[in-house]
């Protein structure tokens, strides 16, 4: 029997769409993941499989075959878990794929069948509403920022049974509340003035910030505090209420700072990519 749920993971700073897709078939019990998984996606059969029993539902036994697609693709840690329980289920007969198809999913299961927060939430809802979808089940801890995108409702679940519960309409879950972006979260004390010399570097930033261009800043571990490069990108904050909302969140959140591993975070965090971009 065959199960499809879409799921999301990230390219670069991008959400884009995978489709699970389990099979269960007779034969010797297997299990057996393909797609280019990584090694957090390969380990997701034994998270999988405990969350089930633990929840109390039904595990068919049988050659068990997981598709990721596009099968061209890396897939990436553990964000799949949800969606490939929810296949499994499928396969069980405990929910049908008609109501799966009304649902984006994601999110990661822990032993007991507790879903955890996932990072990369916003830019993977943002792709979610690209495409069309109007419900996604994301992690209750990844609730508030998968809100900013407004246009989708977001059902945040904290267990794999309130997921099963949510998609066969027995419980009633109410979407999150859409949240608000409030510009002024967005203002900042530096400005370029500050900076004395590095013609080169400021008139870089300045037109990538004027003309909406991408611009790449390679951040040295010790040039994190008010030194060159990590200097420069600081100051750039002062522009960001400019700046697409979308972009900015995006970038914080890949580096982990929603999904409860909130720290002092600024520009200069993120090492390898600095976006800017018009509003």
């Amino acid at each position: 029997m065959l199960g499809k749920v879409t799921s999301f993971g990230l390219s670069g700073i991008a959400g884009c769409a995978i489709q699970i897709e389990v099979d269960v078939s007779g034969g010797l019990p297997s299990y057996e993941t393909v797609g280019l998984p990584d090694a957090a996606v390969r380990e997701s059969k034994e998270r999988v499989r405990a969350a089930i029993t633990n929840s109390s539902l039904p595990y068919r036994f049988g050659k068990v075959t997981v598709n990721l697609a596009p099968a061209g693709m890396k897939k990436v840690g553990s964000v799949y878990d949800l969606p490939i329980a929810l296949a499994l289920l499928i396969c069980s007969g405990v929910i049908t794929q008609e109501q799966v198809d009304k649902y984006a999913v994601v999110g990661e299961l822990a032993l007991g069948g507790d879903v955890r927060p996932v990072m990369g939430m916003l830019p993977m809802t943002m792709a979610a509403f690209e495409l069309g979808y109007k419900n996604i089940i994301v992690p209750f801890d990844n609730a508030s920022e998968a809100a900013y995108v407004s246009g989708i409702d977001v059902f945040p679940v904290r267990t794999l049974n309130e997921a099963v519960d949510l998609i066969c309409c027995s419980t009633e879950i109410k979407p999150y509340v859409v949240k608000a972006w409030k510009p002024e979260l967005a203002k900042s004390a530096v400005d370029f003035s500050d900076i004395k010399g590095q013609q080169g570097a400021k008139r870089a930033a300045e037109i990538a910030a004027a003309g909406g261009h991408q611009a790449l800043n390679i951040v040295l571990p010790v040039d994190r505090h008010d030194a060159g490069a990590g200097f420069v990108v600081r100051r750039v904050q002062r522009y960001r209420k400019r700046y697409r909302k979308a972009v900015v969140g995006k970038s914080f959140d890949i580096i982990g700072y929603s999904a409860g591993r909130k720290r002092n975070v600024s520009f200069a965090d993120i090492e390898s990519l600095f976006i800017v971009q018009k509003s």
